[in-house]
C-alpha cells in the first residue's frame, strides 16, 4: 500500500517510517501497490516489481510491511538481492491466519525472515499462537546499547557493545564498555521479556561501596 493523489490515505501510515529512514541517512526504494480492489494479478505484479527493484537498487536489507502478500514479495526480493528480510505484522494479516490457505502462504515468509516485528505484544502473541517461536539456533551480529545510568555520579558508560550469539536456545547479547570494566549479559526470553546481568569491576573502594549500596 502506498498513497497517491487518487488514494491519499492508502498506506499513509508508512510515510513517517520512510521519512525517518531517509532522515537518518539511509537510501530507501519503495515497491508497493497503489490501488484498492482489482484482481489477484496485482500481487504478481508487486512481486515482479519488488524483485526488479532489489536487483537494481541492491539494498542491504528488505523491509516488508504486512505478512502476506507484501511479505512474500519481500521474501522474493530479499532472495534476489541475497540480503536479510525484516517483515512487519500489521494486524489484519495476523487475523487472516485463521484461514488455512493464507496460513499456508504466510509460513514461508516467517521461515525466511531474519526478523519479525509486530505492532503490539498482543498481536505478537496471536502470531506466535499460530507459529510458535522456535529456539535460537544461529545468531550473529553486533549490538550497540545506550543505557541511562542509574549511578550518574560514578560515571558509568552510557554505551556498551558486543556480539549477539545463541546460547542454550536463547539469543544473548554479551555487552562490554569501552574500558572493559563493565560487562552485561542480556538474554531475550520472549516478547517484552529479558534477563539482564551486569558485572562491574570497581577501580577504587569508594566506587565499590557505592555499587554495593545500590544492590550490585
Amino acid at each position: 500500500m502506498w498513497p497517491t493523489e487518487a488514494e491519499p490515505d492508502l498506506g499513509a501510515f508508512l510515510l513517517p517510517a520512510v521519512r525517518a529512514f531517509r532522515d537518518a541517512g539511509h537510501e530507501v526504494e519503495v515497491s508497493a501497490l497503489s490501488q484498492r480492489g482489482g484482481s489477484a494479478a496485482k500481487y504478481a505484479r508487486l512481486c515482479s516489481a519488488a524483485v526488479r527493484a532489489a536487483r537494481r537498487f541492491r539494498p542491504d536489507v528488505v523491509f516488508a510491511h504486512f505478512l502476506f502478500p507484501a511479505g512474500f514479495a519481500g521474501l522474493l526480493a530479499a532472495r534476489a538481492a541475497r540480503v536479510p528480510l525484516v517483515v512487519m505484522a500489521h494486524g489484519q494479516d495476523v487475523a487472516n491466519l485463521d484461514r488455512v490457505a493464507l496460513r499456508w502462504a504466510t509460513a514461508p515468509v516467517l521461515r525466511g525472515s531474519a526478523a519479525v516485528i509486530a505492532n503490539s505484544a498482543w498481536l505478537a502473541g496471536r502470531l506466535t499462537a499460530r507459529f510458535p517461536r522456535g529456539e535460537c539456533s544461529d545468531g550473529r551480529g553486533e549490538v550497540r546499547a545506550y543505557l541511562p545510568s542509574a549511578l550518574p555520579t560514578l560515571g558509568l558508560p552510557s554505551e556498551m557493545r558486543g556480539p549477539a550469539i545463541c546460547r542454550e536456545g536463547k539469543l544473548v547479547f554479551d555487552l562490554a564498555s569501552p574500558s572493559g570494566r563493565e560487562t552485561q549479559e542480556v538474554t531475550l526470553l520472549g516478547i517484552d521479556k529479558f534477563k539482564m546481568r551486569m558485572f562491574v569491576k570497581p577501580t577504587n573502594p569508594q566506587v565499590q561501596a557505592a555499587l554495593q549500596s545500590k544492590g550490585f
